[in-house]
């Protein structure tokens, strides 16, 4: 059950997406042309991680006006729906007239891909002869645990500092650990256990060398959704935050913080900044959390989670673009 105080959160946060969506994305119906362009070579985030919306990026896409002035995604995460726009970028499919910007309020997610994007030889030789060959070299399953922890207190031991060796952990860790969680204890330690793979599939050099090419002019930067941002006409933001807590079980451990039932008011609010400001916007978010009733407009779909699946809402006020 919802708390009567989530549930006037979360159904306040409905009536402006009702009031002021002009379309929701049907995960399997007819997508605008543009975007039936299938691109010749996908390619894909080296990242595992929860909420990645790898399989969904061509529905994501289709919401994007053709033409955008700035394209903003500030809850990052894996990466994948900014790769699949750079390379539709790249092959002429939409048009972003000034500048890409990526943040995430994750640290040493930022850092992985600013030293991606600054040294990427530097960074795959290390990951490679550092971590790579020496773990798959190890014999037993026994040896390659204790490695990972060792790696994963040096990885707890370097928190704040940001370089290559400590964005090789970051990587490693990321491949190894159990589910790809990125989960931290109120400290601020990553805790998340070794993850049993036979062959953890660790990213080739040239995948890494690929999403170099396309993150070459992307702005980096580490901050909350909400900072001070100056829009203009014709902005285009994909948010796609982390899953508020509604129930005792809900996994929100990405940051000691997490993201709260406030941090939902501040979406509401910035959502409601942006429309004022003639921006467009697609949020992704747990059908758990909007959760208000039949008395709304919403389409659904479902995707894999640890925990089973789960129903997830694509909702978009950018209409014109979508050929239904």
């Amino acid at each position: 059950m919802i708390s009567n105080k989530r549930y006037r959160v979360t159904k306040q946060f409905y009536k402006f997406l009702n009031d002021y969506t002009k379309t929701v994305v049907d995960i399997g119906g007819t997508l605008r042309k543009k975007q039936c362009n299938k691109i010749n070579e996908i390619i894909t985030t080296p990242l595992t991680w929860v909420g990645n919306k790898s399989k969904v990026c061509n529905s994501i896409f289709a919401t994007l006006p053709n033409s955008i002035v700035n394209y903003y995604e500030p809850f990052l995460g894996s990466g994948s729906v900014l790769l699949h726009v750079l390379q539709q970028q790249s092959e002429g499919k939409i048009t972003i007239k000034s500048n890409i910007f990526a943040s995430d309020f994750n640290k040493d997610l930022i850092n992985f891909f600013i030293v991606l994007q600054q040294t990427p030889i530097e960074l795959c030789s290390i990951f490679t002869n550092s971590f790579v060959s020496l773990y798959n070299n190890l014999e037993n399953d026994e040896a390659k645990k204790k490695f990972y922890y060792d790696v994963r207190s040096d990885f707890n031991l370097n928190l704040g500092v940001f370089n290559l060796e400590q964005s090789a952990r970051f990587l490693f860790l990321n491949k190894t650990s159990f589910g790809g969680l990125f989960r931290v204890n109120s400290k601020g330690f990553f805790n998340v256990p070794f993850g049993h793979r036979k062959k953890p599939k660790f990213p080739k050099e040239s995948l890494l060398l690929e999403v170099h090419k396309l993150i070459k002019n992307v702005h980096f930067s580490h901050q909350r959704f909400n900072h001070q941002i100056a829009l203009q006409k014709g902005d285009f933001f994909y948010l796609d935050p982390p899953y508020a807590k509604v129930t005792k079980t809900s996994f929100v451990n990405y940051l000691p913080d997490g993201f709260s039932n406030n941090d939902c008011l501040l979406l509401l609010e910035f959502c409601k900044r942006l429309e004022k400001e003639a921006c467009f916007f697609t949020l992704s978010n747990s059908v758990e959390l909007f959760n208000f009733g039949e008395n709304y407009k919403m389409l659904q779909y479902t995707s894999n989670s640890l925990k089973g699946q789960l129903d997830q809402l694509l909702i978009t006020n950018t209409n014109e673009q979508l050929n239904w």
